[in-house]
């Protein structure tokens, strides 16, 4: 594939072409315009630039945007790295004004992190948007002549002892977060054309990291933004990452949430209960209002309007905005099973034998068998989420994965519904891609 690279730094473009050329791309150098870093985050950035090139060549066109987050100095510079000092790609004058602001700050307190996003822009508007990171600490002085930008005063975790400006091209190439970002971005490219975004990661914990970074971004974009959420094994990383962005300032006070689905004949307090869960992996972890938080009564009366309940509240809130999806291993998403026909609104189901036998562990031990009913969203409230992420992780997904992506639509695979929505994220492990006909690169 034929790439052109968003960049004028000629640094920063021998690096990109020295890391994705040995990866199977042709690299096209053509001129392009300027253009403004506007972005509050480094993916709004990346894609600025990757959107631009692409309009201007007609060819797929990465973008990237990278810069130092300093957990003492409250994640900055962040995006504004390159211009800390007040002058665009003052390498000097930034290294100085770090390392004044960290004077007195001991060895322990000086963790940091660089950052990358990748945006690989094509011309009918498809895009991938990665990011990856390389954890650290600052130096208290410069070493090395190498690299550039803060490379003199970044210690990487993976290389003990050295900073960046010490390593040799190669080395950095393997640690550093833009080789790390191009390397999953090569992975990605891999494979080839299909509806949704597909994204495949190294392990739960970066897919948590990627997955917990885009739903926080939202909420910064859009305080008051409404999330659809799921339980199960699948999010809890996405949850941690989440609660650390609180830490970190991202406030979700403002925040409505749905979740999927809920146990029939299950006390809302009980250990098991997707109630509890929410409070104990996410919730109590962050500062969201309680009464903004909904679910379905697995304990209702009358389900029909329970259903017609949950879906008014849902029209009330404005809509969802983001979706988080699991899959179970029958192709489910919520607790909609295979079926003869797709469902539309919320509805009590009798879960599956498949179903009940994933889920039977959680109940080992419990003073209540595992529930034979659950209330769940219907597809169709689904669909009408204006984006959807879906996670699934380890080989006992990788069948029902390439149903939803690469088979056909129908009802005995719920998941394979998402090809018809026009904002599908999917964000897999090795494990749960290695069935799919174009194999991702390990």
């Amino acid at each position: 594939m034929t790439l052109v690279l968003a960049t004028h730094n000629a640094k920063k473009r021998a690096e990109l072409a020295r890391i994705l050329a040995p990866l199977g791309h042709d690299l096209a150098d053509l001129p392009l315009s300027d253009v403004e870093e506007t972005g509050l985050i480094f993916e709004e950035n990346a894609r600025l630039k990757a959107e631009s090139g692409c309009r201007e060549t007609s060819l797929p066109c990465v973008g990237d945007d990278s810069g130092l987050c300093v957990d003492a100095l409250d994640g900055a510079p962040g995006v504004y790295s390159a211009r800390f000092a007040g002058t665009h790609g003052d390498d000097a004058a930034n290294i100085a004004k770090l390392l004044d602001l960290m004077r007195g700050i001991p060895e322990e307190r000086r963790t940091a992190r660089f950052v990358c996003a990748v945006c690989c822009v094509f011309p009918d508007g498809k895009e991938i948007t990665l990011r990856a990171a390389c954890e650290g600490k600052i130096a208290f002085a410069p070493m090395g002549t190498g690299g550039f930008g803060y490379d003199p005063v970044f210690l990487p975790d993976e290389a003990p002892g050295y900073t960046m400006a010490q390593l040799s091209p190669e080395i950095k190439d393997k640690l550093s977060h833009r080789g790390k970002a191009l390397a999953l971005l090569a992975e990605n490219l891999r494979l080839g054309d299909t509806a949704m975004k597909v994204i495949v990661l190294p392990d739960k914990e970066v897919i948590g990291q990627a997955a917990g970074d885009l739903i926080s971004d939202l909420v910064s974009q859009k305080p008051d933004a409404v999330l659809g959420l799921a339980t199960g094994s699948s999010p809890v990383p996405t949850y941690q990452r989440m609660a650390a962005r609180h830490r970190e300032g991202v406030s979700f006070q403002k925040v409505k949430t749905f979740n999927l689905d809920e146990y029939c004949d299950l006390p809302e307090a009980h250990e098991n209960s997707y109630h509890t869960f929410m409070r104990e992996q996410l919730f109590s972890h962050i500062d969201i209002q309680l009464e903004n938080t909904h679910f379905l009564d697995g304990n209702c009366a009358d389900e029909v309007a329970e259903s017609e309940r949950f879906s008014r509240a849902i029209e009330a809130a404005g809509g969802i905005d983001l979706q988080l999806l699991g899959i179970g291993s029958n192709g489910h998403i919520g607790f909609n099973e295979p079926a003869q026909a797709f469902t539309g609104e919320a509805f009590k189901v009798a879960l599956t034998d498949s179903t009940i036998k994933d889920n039977s562990p959680n109940f080992v031990g419990s003073d209540v068998p595992m529930p034979r009913y659950a209330m769940t969203m219907g597809i169709g409230q689904i669909l009408r989420a204006r984006r959807i992420v879906l996670i699934a992780t380890g080989e006992a997904k990788a069948r029902a994965v390439q149903a939803m992506l690469e088979g056909e639509v129908t009802p005995q695979c719920p998941a394979s519904v998402l090809q018809k929505h026009p904002d599908v994220t999917v964000y897999l492990d090795s494990a749960a891609a290695a069935l799919l006909s174009d194999q991702p690169v390990e």
